[in-house]
């Protein structure tokens, strides 16, 4: 049998394997982390190459769809739990057509925690002003979210998934299309992990601290306001497109792997340790700090 329909055989069938272990709720989720992982699967690749022993390069040919299935398994479904507790969960029906839900803001609170998890979802999310709630989401086209909410003294944190039956569904090509606005007041980490998405995240109004973004076959705008004076950025990104809008006064510096990606980031210098670096970063009071594990992306950078 040729190498090539092993690989693609094993990769597939492994795919289906992991992927009903965790519909059975068998967690058998890892941190991908693309520098160790990536540069492993190339040296078996190149050593299925030189091998000539047909049992031999058999043996690298599977090792090898194993960790490609493994690591794209790891990209869509995440283990993580942000929390456990939960003092306000709310459910969109799923045979609703629109609807609309709003949490109220809690008092004292300065710091606040956006997840959104989930795959196939059309996103809009942005700021908005107001004393009444922390946040609102309009939902259509069939959405089916599960909302929960936690508070502490001074703290928030929100999630937005979809909820068991549509996450069940996806083969039927369940679609969540929803826009959700955050008050501008708290200070926010934003935590993006998610595929098959197109998500729009305009962050203008907001001041964003942090924001992880882990996603693949994608296609994400990301709007960063002036309101933070260090706004940290984790990407981790496979087989999609990314443009992160910056204001023109804002130094930024991107570190990370860059591995088949397609990098457009005009006034960037790159050194030798491979940081790149806006001209006017040194001088900035805004610093925008980007860490990028990609394979198979575009990535962009631009002014506004």
């Amino acid at each position: 049998m040729k190498t090539s329909k092993i690989f693609w055989g094993v990769l597939f069938l492994s795919l289906g394997i992991f992927s009903l272990l965790s519909y059975l709720g068998i967690n058998i989720y890892y941190d991908f982390d693309s520098s160790i992982t990536i540069p492993v699967l190339l040296v078996i690749l190149g050593l299925v190459i030189l091998f000539k022993q047909n049992s031999v390069k058999t043996f690298f040919v599977i090792l090898a769809a194993l960790i490609s299935a493994y690591a794209l398994f790891n990209i869509f479904w995440d283990g993580d739990e942000c929390y456990t507790e939960t003092s306000d969960e709310i459910s969109i029906s799923e045979n609703s057509g629109q609807g609309t839900q709003t949490i109220e803001m809690p008092a004292g609170i300065k710091e606040a925690e956006l997840s959104i998890l989930g795959a196939a979802n059309k996103i809009n999310v942005s700021g908005f002003i107001s004393d009444e709630y922390l946040s609102k989401i309009n939902a259509e086209k069939l959405a089916n979210l599960n909302v929960n909410f936690t508070v502490d003294s001074s703290s928030a944190k929100l999630r937005v998934e979809p909820s068991e039956s549509v996450a069940h569904k996806f083969h039927k090509k369940y679609f969540n299309d929803f826009d959700l606005y955050l008050n501008e007041k708290p200070e926010w980490n934003i935590i993006f992990k998610s595929g098959a998405n197109e998500t729009n995240l305009d962050l203008r109004k907001l001041k964003v601290k942090n924001i992880k973004i882990k996603t693949a076959a994608s296609d994400v705008d990301l709007y960063i306001g002036k309101k933070q004076n260090l706004t940290n950025i984790d990407l981790k990104l496979a087989a999609m497109d990314i443009v992160i809008h910056i204001p023109k006064s804002a130094g930024c510096l991107i570190n990370g792997d860059f591995i088949f990606v397609d990098k457009n980031l005009p006034g960037f210098t790159k050194d030798e340790s491979g940081t790149y670096t806006s001209a006017n970063f040194s001088e900035s009071s805004q610093k925008i700090n980007i860490n990028l594990h990609g394979t198979i992306a575009d990535f962009s950078i631009e002014y506004y």
